[in-house]
């Protein structure tokens, strides 16, 4: 039940997770998946990531006009412990309006000036025409989600490119199942 508030969880005699009550309707389950913002008791903080959202009028310099790009700065490359992300995303990906780009610039927060820490990705940008800056919290789930089959999955880190997000994935499916999600291509010429 995607967007949907949570009046209360509902939990058999064993004290696992049976279903949840919503604006006084009750769903049973098996268990439940969810985001860790939806069980701050059950999840923790790992980290934190600032993120500064930017709408640009063009595609950054020195990226051939792209319509999309993805720029992963090294840490040693501006001095730091973790990378820098940069994604840019245009109207070719239905994300913006013709003519504008959406900018993301992202990392894992290492001072107390987290603002500062981007700036880095930012400068790659050229002319920015507007930005918000956020600081969030990484939720960890606290336990594996087996003993009360609440299965959280961990927050959203600093990458713009996925990598983590499908790994999370994996990991929440080999805690909930028991085995690892096989993904197999099917090739044409195969008798699969």
């Amino acid at each position: 039940m995607l967007n949907t508030p949570i009046d209360e969880i509902l939990y058999n005699g064993s004290e696992q997770a049976i279903g949840i009550k919503s604006d006084g309707k009750v769903a049973t389950c098996k268990y439940i998946v969810a985001a860790p913002e939806y069980f701050r008791e059950k999840s923790m903080p790992v980290a934190k990531v600032v993120r500064c959202y930017c709408i640009l009028a063009e595609p950054p310099p020195h990226t051939r006009e792209s319509g999309s790009c993805q720029i992963v700065i090294p840490a040693a490359q501006a001095k730091r412990q973790t990378d820098i992300y940069v994604l840019v995303l245009s109207a070719d990906h239905k994300v913006t309006p013709e003519g504008r780009y959406v900018a993301l610039v992202s990392t894992t927060v290492e001072t107390d000036d987290p603002a500062a820490e981007i700036q880095f990705g930012l400068n790659l940008l050229g002319h920015i025409i507007d930005k918000v800056v956020t600081v969030d919290d990484v939720l960890a789930p606290r336990s594996s989600g087996n003993d009360d089959k609440v299965f959280l999955s961990r927050g959203y880190d600093a990458t713009t490119h996925f990598q983590t997000t499908s790994a999370d994935v994996f990991d929440l499916y080999k805690r909930i199942f028991g085995q690892d999600l096989e993904i197999r291509t099917k090739n044409a010429s195969s008798e699969e």
